[in-house]
């Protein structure tokens, strides 16, 4: 988590953003905003590249009701992981929906099964037992596809690795097949598709390229036994650098690219669609000396936006009331009563003052969604910049 100054040019950087910003920042801190003109520039960068194939919006990142209604008027689907998500999904107008998640409830499936949505995704045999029960009793057709373990190492936090050996994510590939051999005699289940997803921030292609071999070989295994699947779920995954926008979709296209003619591909974008769209402004209360260094103690913490603390990443940081103050090396801090609780550490910037309002950048994804009411603190309002 060791900071750096920001060097690339983002949208809140363009003057008239960053007097709404201030704006904004002048009535409550700490609050999150997103741009949706960024918004709408990595939703075509998707749709440009990946032509043909469906494109699922992984609501788990960032489910705020304006930018959920935002990307489904772009003709993207959703891919939900609870029964709160695929309401909202619902609510905002996504016609298409994939349910995945390791432990959804009896309560959850039922809605899934009644809202035929466009598949769920299945986890365990216990759990495609529960769901062709469920199909069964509502005598609804019901889709479905198979998560599957390809057992493929990504280089990415520990935390954000799903397609290793040992994971909770997906069933290796002879349970799998025995679901598939089970459900193609289901009166009420329909074979849709097969999936995997690897991980989080992954920046390299050959984990993909890897995991998608195994899973065509696997194909070949379903064909032998007259089981047909012909549309591919790759999952989301791809990587965003913190202060940037998403780069690197035609390498991806690429893997999928020699099987487009005979296979359907889906891919679940969420951090690379959202992150680069939001920012958290937030408000210096006090500095302080210790040791060497000095501490900036600021009025958004580790409740309000907890990846610095629970992964060690870091999103650079902005002054957004910039003056021409003598360069220190500062750390940044929340008021959470946790050791944890820093943005940045070893920051170089102009010394800020106090009720100078910091910008952390790259909050879009997985910033709002994963906050939290600890110390009986209020959660941050969320603001959208439109186009």
């Amino acid at each position: 988590m060791i900071g750096k100054l920001i060097t690339t040019y983002m949208w809140y950087f363009n003057k008239k953003n960053k007097e709404e910003l201030l704006k904004i920042a002048a009535k409550k801190t700490p609050v999150y905003v997103y741009d949706l003109k960024t918004l709408q520039r990595e939703i075509d960068k998707y749709k440009k590249t990946f032509k043909g194939v469906k494109i699922f919006y992984a609501l788990k990142a960032n489910s705020n009701s304006k930018i959920c209604r935002f990307i489904s008027q772009n003709g993207i689907g959703a891919d939900v992981v609870s029964g709160g998500e695929l309401l909202r999904a619902c609510e905002s107008g996504f016609d298409d929906i994939i349910f995945s998640g390791v432990g959804k409830t009896d309560k959850e499936i039922e809605l899934a099964v009644s809202k035929k949505i466009f598949f769920i995704n299945i986890e365990s045999f216990e759990e495609f037992e529960k769901v062709a029960q469920i199909a069964k009793k509502f005598k609804i057709k019901t889709n479905i596809s198979v998560r599957i373990n390809p057992d493929v190492s990504v280089h990415t936090h520990k935390y954000i690795r799903t397609g290793e050996r040992g994971s909770k994510f997906g069933v290796d590939s002879k349970t799998a097949y025995q679901i598939y051999k089970t459900a193609s005699k289901e009166k009420y289940l329909n074979i849709k598709a097969i999936h995997f997803h690897l991980g989080s921030q992954i920046f390299e292609t050959e984990p993909y390229i890897k995991a998608l071999k195994k899973i065509m070989n696997f194909i070949t295994v379903l064909n032998e036994g007259n089981i047909r699947v012909n549309t591919v779920d790759i999952g989301g995954g791809w990587g965003v650098k913190e202060g940037n926008e998403t780069e690197g979709h035609a390498m991806l296209y690429d893997v999928i690219k020699p099987y487009v003619k005979d296979f359907n591909f889906i891919i679940e974008p969420g951090r690379s669609l959202v992150a680069s769209s939001g920012v958290l402004l937030a408000r210096v209360l006090y500095r302080k000396k210790v040791d060497n260094r000095y501490i900036v103690i600021v009025d958004a913490g580790m409740s309000d936006f907890i990846r610095p603390a629970l992964y060690g990443s870091f999103h650079p940081v902005f002054n957004l009331s910039y003056k021409k103050n003598k360069i220190k090396i500062v750390d940044i801090a929340g008021p959470i009563c946790e050791s944890s609780d820093f943005f940045a550490r070893n920051l170089e910037i102009p010394f800020p003052e106090q009720d100078d309002i910091l910008l952390i950048s790259s909050v879009g994804a997985y910033g709002y969604s994963m906050s939290s009411n600890y110390n009986l603190r209020e959660k941050p309002e969320e603001k959208i910049i439109s186009l």
